[in-house]
């Protein structure tokens, strides 16, 4: 049984434990002794094993790998001076095998905010939408090519159309295979990318091709003492290095001892690449609301934590009653303690 202070290599090797063990008792008790072997982690033996990969030919799917997944929702909330409505669809299909991987996505929003306010009355309604791909083929144990392309609209980004489409390589220091485990890669990309603004940028352009490339470093590990992983990002435009973006980001979740673990997120950016900004600039009404991007020079993000867990390991039983109790207590809280409180039970 998993503990509640396991860390997640911890449960991955339970979980491969246990179903080794019901494997062999399920092969033992069928009469199928002889083809099954259960092998240990432990085990240095070279010798032939049982188990073996089923090929995709033995397989009868008829869906041939390809997974899809469509997504909706609509969200209206308000109260008597505000209003908001949002409207979100998405729709991916993938396809994974050992050689290729293959991955749409795409997405559409209707955002509108209402706002009465002393001087009038602020109305605000954006759609953005972004369809994307990426097609990867495995090269060896080591390296894989593949391309991405994307065609987007965000009018954060003052960004009426965007379109981008970049060859890539990567280079994998471990194999694949031990990508659970640990895991550092060396990502490459380069190619153009076509704008058409909604307003002329501060660099008087309405619409605009440059090439740009970026070079992306990824450690991450998975260890029975936690998780950690770092990235490093640098990318410029290729007519001028001056404009570019570097950022570093790292998380890390480590268990101290059995049950008190600590944990830590930040990342940090130098932007200096921000070419779709519009000259007209922000009014105060989209800065309070982010509702377009700022000029900035770098961007920074902290978040640090610890967990403590003690008690029963049995304590797994699933009991109904009082669901709604947790409702009822956020909304007294929502409504500053005055409404709704149960009456003292």
């Amino acid at each position: 049984q998993a503990l509640s202070t396991d860390t997640d290599r911890e449960r991955l090797d339970g979980i491969t434990h246990a179903l080794g063990i019901s494997l062999a008792n399920f092969a033992n008790q069928s009469g199928f002794r002889g083809i099954v072997t259960l092998q240990g982690s432990d085990i240095t033996s070279e010798g032939p094993v049982g188990a073996r990969l089923v090929s995709q030919g033995e397989i009868d799917d008829p869906w041939n790998l390809w997974f899809f997944r469509f997504n909706g929702s609509g969200n209206l909330d308000g109260e008597e001076t505000r209003s908001s409505v949002r409207l979100n669809t998405s729709l991916s299909a993938s396809r994974v095998s050992p050689t290729w991987k293959i991955n749409f996505f795409g997405y559409a929003n209707l955002n509108r905010v209402e706002f009465e306010l002393e001087d009038g009355t602020f109305t605000d309604q954006r759609t953005d939408w972004n369809l994307s791909q990426m097609i990867t083929y495995a090269l060896s144990e080591h390296w894989s090519i593949g391309a991405l392309s994307q065609v987007s609209r965000s009018t954060r980004s003052n960004q009426n159309f965007r379109a981008e489409l970049t060859p890539a390589i990567e280079y994998s220091f471990f194999p694949y295979d031990e990508a659970t485990r640990r895991s550092l890669t060396v990502f490459y990309n380069i190619g153009p990318a076509y704008r058409d603004y909604i307003e002329e940028t501060v660099f008087g352009q309405l619409e605009e091709t440059k090439w740009e490339h970026s070079l992306e470093i990824e450690l991450s590990q998975r260890q029975p003492w936690g998780d950690a992983g770092i990235t490093v990002r640098a990318s410029h435009y290729l007519h001028d290095i001056d404009r570019h973006n570097v950022s570093l980001r790292g998380d890390v979740d480590f268990r101290i001892v059995r049950g008190f673990s600590v944990n830590a997120r930040g990342d940090i950016g130098w932007v200096d690449d921000q070419i779709y900004l519009s000259a007209g600039g922000v009014t105060d009404e989209e800065a309070l609301l982010r509702l377009r991007t700022r000029a900035t020079d770098f961007n920074y993000g902290l978040t640090v934590g610890f967990s403590v867990q003690f008690g029963s390991i049995f304590n797994n039983v699933v009991n109904n009653r009082f669901r709604g109790a947790g409702g009822a207590a956020a909304m007294a809280a929502y409504r500053g303690g005055g409404g709704g409180g149960g009456g003292g039970r």
